[in-house]
């Protein structure tokens, strides 16, 4: 019986082919239906990029009287030709060159569109009247075309605010600089990128590759942009989203902050915990609109031998460099506190997934000491990396992701009511502060880069002074140069040129102490051999 059923069974006639094809259709309709689903996703995704907590927060920062620009600054030197003329640039060329790069930093023509009642961040969007011309400005510096002439341009151009209706950027190329050198400025909303991302930017920005060699440009097509109603109705379903992981958030969250309070406890190094723990200074009038900047460039052998002979790190070395200078310049005022100034230091925290990214902030900061209330600068490098090294060991406590899930998920209405509160409250009371300055290191190309057919000799940067804190140092390596950019407000450094010369005491003072120390490391060598 078993047998003949399953005869039986093997001779049943196959299945109708018409049927068969039609659920091969069916499937692929699914399937066509499923990639145009996920393609239109996508272009919802990228026709609304919204920013994170912490870009957003940048966004929020900017006051009236308070820009939230960065500025970038190549000194250029034009290439002389065998005929003995130099091939400047001009400022067709560097249209081209930078259209030329456009498709490779999208975000240029991005803008930012609120959403409607605050329910969420803004997002960017394609900025359909992109305009590169816009964004583009020619100047001549007044005679004699020198870095006086060029800080004075520098310090208005810091004060202006972007229009936000458009991408938050420009770039100015500046002539009559003296030796027949030119400037390129370039000046972008710290919404948009922290020094990581700025570094990947000016990377493409300054890249070899001729434009000419590169072809036309690629038609580029801005997305429409999301209306009202999409706006509000993707607020809500993220906020909806994002509440679902706030009870595991606070529970996270305590256990951190209690692990971090038991680690201070057991810790012999005093990390000053803020505002407690900062004292008054000049550096907190910072709530007046003119700024002003200065810069100042050192070989990196100085650093590196300081670095050898004190067994610290880069930043450290930086540091103590700043805080001599800082000792200096407030002791010649009689406004040195007798409290050790405290410093903010943004730390850039990369991840796997963005080794490449040239846009967005990745940040957190930490609060460290710069030990101005010890005279001897080599023990003050001491106390500095001490100190520095436990402030760092509190964000891994804490946890940098856990924060970054905080700030994305507070709601724009409250945000903006804290930062408008702390300013005004910082504003009427500028005995009370976080920090007393801004130091922000990170290290940059090991060869100087080129514009075309211009070297670029040098390139700084300024971050902005803000919310109380008048006094904003941005330092990296280039090439073989450590190089400072120093932006404030003009009641917060009255003398920037006499700052500088105070770097430079600093750094000359720890050079000396770094080859002394290096010199009777090798004399006790001597005797016992």
């Amino acid at each position: 019986m078993r047998t003949r059923n399953h005869r039986l069974l093997r001779k049943r006639p196959p299945r109708n082919t018409g049927i068969r094809r039609f659920m091969e259709r069916r499937r692929e309709r699914r399937r066509e239906r499923g990639l145009q689903i996920k393609r239109r996703l996508e272009e919802l995704r990228l026709a609304r990029r919204r920013l994170s907590g912490e870009d957003a927060g940048f966004f929020y920062l900017e006051q009236p009287n308070q820009p939230l620009g960065i500025l970038a600054v190549a000194l250029l030197s034009p290439t002389v030709r065998s005929g003995g003329s130099a091939r400047a640039i001009s400022p067709e060329r560097l249209r081209r060159h930078i259209e030329q790069r456009l498709d490779a930093l999208s975000y240029l023509r991005w803008s930012v569109r609120p959403v409607p009642g605050r329910l969420h961040h803004p997002v960017f969007v394609d900025a359909v009247d992109f305009d590169l011309d816009r964004h583009l400005a020619h100047v001549t510096l007044p005679a004699p075309g020198s870095l006086a002439e060029l800080y004075r341009f520098l310090g208005a151009l810091a004060q202006r605010r972007f229009d936000r209706r458009h991408p938050l950027w420009q770039i100015t190329l500046v002539d009559g600089l003296s030796d027949n050198r030119q400037a390129l400025v370039a000046r972008f909303h710290h919404c948009l990128f922290d020094g990581a991302a700025g570094l990947r930017t000016f990377e493409i920005l300054f890249s070899e590759e001729d434009p000419d060699e590169r072809g036309p440009a690629e038609d580029w097509t801005p997305r429409k942009p999301p209306g009202r109603w999409r706006l509000i109705g993707n607020a809500l379903g993220d906020q909806i989203r994002a509440l679902q992981r706030v009870p595991s958030l606070i529970s996270t969250t305590v256990s951190n902050y209690r692990a971090l309070e038991k680690r201070r406890e057991r810790s012999v190094v005093k990390v000053p915990r803020t505002p407690k723990d900062t004292p008054p200074s000049p550096f907190a009038n910072a709530f007046t609109r003119p700024q002003v900047v200065a810069h100042a460039s050192f070989p990196l052998a100085d650093f590196r031998e300081i670095q050898n002979a004190r067994g610290v790190s880069r930043f450290v070395v930086v540091a103590g460099v700043v805080a001599g200078a800082v000792r200096g310049y407030l002791a010649d005022r009689d406004s040195l506190p007798e409290q050790p100034l405290v410093t903010s230091v943004p730390v850039s925290i990369e991840t796997p997934d963005e080794p490449e990214r040239t846009y967005g902030n990745h940040i957190l900061a930490f609060s460290t000491s710069l030990a101005t209330d010890i005279v001897d600068p080599w023990e003050r490098l001491k106390v500095i990396s001490a100190v520095a090294a436990d402030a760092r060991g509190d964000l891994e406590v804490i946890d940098p992701e856990l924060m970054w899930e905080w700030i994305d998920r507070i709601p724009p209405l409250i945000t903006r009511l804290i930062t408008t509160r702390q300013y005004r409250r910082r504003r009427a009371n500028r005995n009370v502060a976080d920090q007393n300055l801004l130091i922000s290191s990170f290290r940059g190309p090991d060869r100087a880069w080129r514009l075309e057919s211009s070297a670029c000799e040098e390139f700084f940067w300024f971050g902005p002074p803000n919310q109380g804190v008048g006094l904003n140092i941005t330092v990296w390596s280039y090439a073989d140069r450590v190089i400072f950019g120093i932006e404030a407000f003009a009641d917060a450094l009255v003398d920037p040129g006499d700052f500088v010369a105070w770097l430079e005491r600093s750094l000359a003072e720890l050079v000396v102490l770094a080859r002394e120390n290096r010199e009777e490391e090798q004399g006790h060598g001597d005797l016992v051999s």
